[in-house]
């Protein structure tokens, strides 16, 4: 006898499909016909027992699971575990556990090895004699990565409007992170799981900067986790809202909800996301909206191609910033006594003290002071935009059990606000701006000398150009990038995950724009992680 056949015969009997005791005999003779056939590898005779069988009174949970068997012998998988996941036991106990022992071996053919560890505990479950679920899984990871990157005008800007050399600066640093999940997993009707759980994560950033100041930061983060899995047996519905504090003791609420499904062969995946930001005093920081897709076009083979598909929408307030100035209206800056007038019209000349008595001079001093002139003009950066990416990789095994992935990706961003600047040098450095009405130009006050509350003699600095009309200008990104990924696994709960990434970022922002585009971004990441079970 063959192996093959030896193999067969052990499946059909360690699968053999549980009848009650109220069993009709025609019903059992054709099943042990239908096994019989099937250890020899007559498949389409065994197909034909099995349907008789049903006709005579077999339940159709029962030939779902028969039928599914000769198709595992056929090492048709897919259909096997689709007709698997189609059976419903329903209260019969041991039909539901012939299904659980079934669904692990296919599985395991497929090499799922998350769905085989699922199955297992469904089985562990469905024998545990105690309230299985005082028990929760503890789920542990921890990664560290360095990431590098190469901004376009980080800290200074073209603030005239003829174009400047664009400047650069190199921002590089180290990362490190870490995670805890205790979660348990309740079992409700079919196929239905549902997981309750809490989630702590700690996570630590320092960068360093060529024209900047180095920041070091530590976040921590504490909540809750829920998740229904089984729904449809393909779809599953997530929720997880975590509280931030990071070193500056700001706290941050954040919650991500998420629809996804995956195919039974995991052949494809999908996820819909929804993720709310909230700060201190529940106030929105920003949301969004983004769809993952993945296609593994792998099959049962070892290497083949993948492809990920990115869609999101991230809304924010844009970053606005308010700048003032006072303006007034001055003869001329090189005479020696400076005259002002009342408006820029300089048609109308506040008269000089002629006794010089403090209340002479307090007078004129507030003539001069009303005369000024509040200027205010608001800069606009929109952080809303819409974000598309597209990566092709190929998976391929190597030595040593590891797992080698390159890759291309290709990234499409566009900004529908447009961004509105002025050339602000002027606030920034000075608090009054001096108009001529000798040579029409303006100038920077930056000091007097005084004799009894009179400024005799002034000085200034100019003349400048001033932000008297906005800069606008819309943003779109284009990026393409390398990617390569490295991974093992350790035992069965562990695993470790390597990525790098180098990728070259074309911007429509001209490097006038007061933001920091990185032009080229590289970063490496390893991570570990491993899961302990209490049950």
């Amino acid at each position: 006898m063959t192996l093959k056949a030896i193999t067969l015969i052990v499946w059909g009997v360690l699968l053999k499909v549980q009848t009650d005791a109220r069993c009709d005999a025609s019903v059992c003779a054709m099943v042990e016909q239908g096994e019989s056939a099937l250890a020899k590898g007559l498949f389409d005779s065994a197909i034909v027992c099995y349907w008789n069988g049903h006709l005579k009174g077999m339940s159709k949970d029962s030939l779902f699971y028969l039928l599914s068997n000769v198709n595992y012998a056929k090492q048709v998988f897919d259909t096997a575990i689709a007709l698997n996941l189609a059976a419903r036991p329903g209260t019969n106990r041991a039909l539901h556990k012939k299904l659980l022992y079934q669904r692990y071996a296919i599985y395991s053919a497929l090499q799922l090895d998350n769905y085989v560890n699922a199955t297992l505990d469904s089985l562990r479950k469905l024998d545990r004699s105690i309230p299985f679920v005082l028990f929760p899984d503890l789920n542990l990871s921890a990664s560290m990565g360095y990431g590098w990157e190469r901004q376009i005008a980080p800290s200074k800007y073209s603030w005239s409007f003829e174009p400047l050399e664009q400047e650069f600066d190199t921002v590089a640093g180290l990362s490190y992170a870490g995670r805890a999940e205790l979660m348990w997993s309740v079992p409700l009707r079919n196929s239905l799981r549902l997981s309750l759980g809490f989630a702590g994560k700690l996570a630590r950033n320092y960068f360093d900067s060529r024209q900047q100041f180095a920041t070091d930061t530590l976040s921590y983060y504490y909540g809750g986790a829920a998740a229904l899995h089984g729904i449809g047996d393909i779809l599953a519905l997530s929720a997880e809202v975590m509280r931030k504090r990071d070193t500056y003791q700001n706290y941050v609420t954040n919650s991500d909800f998420s629809l996804s499904m995956l195919t039974p062969e995991r052949i494809f995946y999908t996820s819909l996301n929804y993720f709310l930001s909230l700060k201190t005093g529940n106030v929105i920081g920003y949301d969004q909206v983004y769809a993952i897709s993945y296609l593994d076009l792998r099959g049962r083979k070892k290497a083949g191609v993948g492809i990920t598909l990115f869609n999101s929408l991230f809304r924010s307030d844009p970053l606005t910033t308010i700048r003032e100035y006072k303006k007034m209206y001055i003869d001329d800056v090189n005479a020696d006594t400076i005259r002002h007038y009342s408006d820029s019209t300089f048609s109308n000349q506040i008269p000089l003290p002629m006794t010089g008595t403090i209340l002479e001079n307090l007078a004129y001093l507030n003539q001069v002071n009303e005369s000024f002139d509040a200027v205010a003009y608001e800069d606009r950066l929109p952080q809303t935009f819409w974000q598309t990416s597209a990566t092709i990789h190929y998976a391929s095994a190597l030595p040593w059990k590891l797992e080698f992935k390159p890759g291309l990706q290709y990234s499409f961003s566009y900004y529908p606000d447009a961004y509105i600047w002025h050339n602000d040098s002027v606030a920034q450095q000075y608090d009054i701006v001096a108009c001529s009405r000798m040579d029409d130009a303006c100038y920077g006050y930056t000091d007097g000398e005084r004799i009894n509350t009179i400024v005799t003699r002034q000085f200034f600095d100019g003349p400048l150009m001033l932000p008297n009309r906005p800069r606008e200008q819309r943003r779109i990104d284009h990026e393409i990038g390398v990617q390569l990924r490295l991974s093992r696994k350790v035992l069965r709960s562990s695993s470790i995950n390597m990525r790098g990434e180098f990728s070259r970022i074309v911007t429509s922002l001209s490097p006038a724009v007061p933001v920091h585009i990185s032009q080229y971004r590289w970063y490496f990441t390893a991570a570990f992680s491993h899961q302990f079970s209490f049950k």
